[in-house]
């Protein structure tokens, strides 16, 4: 029982969490493989994990790397249309 849920149903998980799939050990080849993968798949390098200000920043920069692109697509189409009624007067 775990604080987070303190009713838990006995059922057969379709779906295991990684903690179940290690725990429980592998039923077939393809558990296998996946145990495998989470185990020697991912590197962790504690010294360079991002902090939350880096994160927030690149999270933004996205956003406006997006915005802007956004805003150029739509002046050059602007410029597009206008340019063609000024070739149809």
């Amino acid at each position: 029982m775990h604080v987070s849920n303190p009713n838990p149903q006995n059922s057969h998980l379709k779906y295991k969490s990684v903690n179940r799939i290690g725990q429980d050990g592998a039923q077939n080849e393809r558990e296998r493989k996946m145990i495998e993968q989470l185990k020697f798949g991912r590197r962790v390098v504690f010294d360079k994990q991002q902090s939350s200000r880096d994160l927030l920043e690149t999270h933004l920069n996205a956003i406006h790397e997006s915005y802007s692109n956004k805003k150029k697509q739509y002046y050059s189409s602007q410029r597009e249309e206008r340019d063609y009624i000024d070739k149809r007067k």
